[in-house]
């Protein structure tokens, strides 16, 4: 029996409902929904096994715990990790090709509003830069860390002349120094353990490059790797995260608080906030999504990040975007005298807290309230 609703006309007292706010977000071209995750591929496979590496890695504030800022991470194959402008072209082009890795970065620069670059200032920032990389074989990782290329001077004829240097306790290390005019000398590294080689591009001393060396080899020496015919097998998504984030084709991935902090502009906030909110796993889309201890702390966590960029940049301002609780975005210039603003947003729905950055505000509003409609779709 069909049953024509539509026909009818009975009338119902009462006060008419006004329809749900969230039904006015614009969402441009963003989906509404949770994704549908394709089979694992080689691509993505890498991009998970460089995942679970970086997992149980050091990251830069273990090497030295005045790197708590501007904390950054890249995990995949050679696409994915801009070797040559991270580290040094030396680097990548001792590397060649390898299968899958991972870059972690941070300085000591608090992350908040400055006066802006001046190329006519020593930039006294100090940095680190660590990557390890998967090679095909142990033997292909050693003639990459023994490559003469390394040490060729580089093509670049502004580029200040590197000079030897030497990592202590690390003889079968390859390493240079090179005297910047507007910034602290650096020292570049590379060394093999087994089938991976560890570089590092950083201002800090060549004794810090051996804490990170050791650091790193001692998590090699126990880190149970997935075969590389066995790569596809690994599992896309943890506690349904990945699903909840919106769309990239290049990113898709998902991670613990462990690794995840040091992907924040201050690793040791991150490292309290995610704590306090009891999170337990983040997905990677186009977005990033946090999985709280439940709902009370997803909102305090969504709260806190925006509060954090809030005492950062003071002279920056909240936005409300049309459909979403509150003021979910904040609007700020990373330096004083920028022609141009970055907006972040963070909102919270359920125990998930999605977060997203970009620097055009009508995106930052069509990504966050999309966002926001996928994560009401949560179960």
């Amino acid at each position: 029996m069909l049953l024509l609703l539509a026909a009818c006309s009975t009338t119902v007292p009462g006060v008419p409902v006004a329809a749900p706010a969230f039904l006015a977000v614009d969402t441009g071209a963003y989906a509404k929904g949770p994704r549908t995750l394709p089979p694992v591929d080689a691509a993505t496979g890498a991009t998970l096994e460089a995942g679970r590496l970086a997992e149980v890695s050091p990251l830069p504030i273990d090497v030295d715990p005045r790197l708590r800022y501007h904390g950054n991470g890249y995990i995949g194959g050679p696409a994915s990790l801009g070797l040559g402008l991270s580290l040094d072209q030396s680097v990548a082009d001792s590397v060649g090709a390898f299968q899958l890795g991972f870059e972690v970065s941070a300085n000591d620069t608090p992350a908040g509003s400055t006066d802006g670059p001046d190329s006519t200032k020593l930039d006294q920032t100090q940095q680190f830069v660590g990557a390890v990389l998967r090679m095909s074989t142990p033997a292909a990782a050693a003639r990459a860390a023994a490559s003469p290329t390394f040490r060729r001077p580089s093509t670049d004829r502004s580029q200040p002349a590197k000079v030897t240097a030497t990592v202590p306790g690390f003889a079968a290390a390859q390493a240079y120094s090179i005297a910047w005019q507007y910034s602290r000398p650096s020292v570049t590294a590379i060394v093999a353990s087994g089938r991976y080689v560890i570089a590092v591009f950083t201002t800090l001393p060549p004794a810090s490059v051996a804490t990170y060396f050791t650091r790193q080899i001692a998590v090699l020496k126990s880190f149970s790797e997935t075969p590389d015919d066995k790569l596809t097998t690994l599992p896309a998504d943890s506690g349904g995260v990945v699903a909840l984030t919106l769309r990239d084709k290049d990113v898709s991935a998902w991670a613990t608080p462990r690794s995840d902090v040091g992907r924040w502009d201050d690793v040791v906030a991150a490292r309290k906030m995610e704590s306090d909110a009891g999170v337990d796993v983040v997905g990677y889309g186009k977005d990033t999504v946090m999985r709280a201890e439940d709902a009370a702390a997803a909102t305090h966590l969504a709260a806190a990040v925006l509060a954090l960029y809030q005492k950062w940049y003071p002279t920056g301002s909240s936005v409300t975007v049309r459909g979403l609780p509150g003021a979910p975005c904040f609007s700020y210039k990373q330096y004083k005298g920028a022609d141009s603003t970055k907006s972040v947003c963070a909102v919270a729905s359920g125990r998930y807290v999605a977060t997203y950055t970009s620097g055009q505000p009508d995106d930052a509003k069509q990504a966050i309230g999309a966002a926001y409609l996928i994560l009401r779709q949560a179960r």
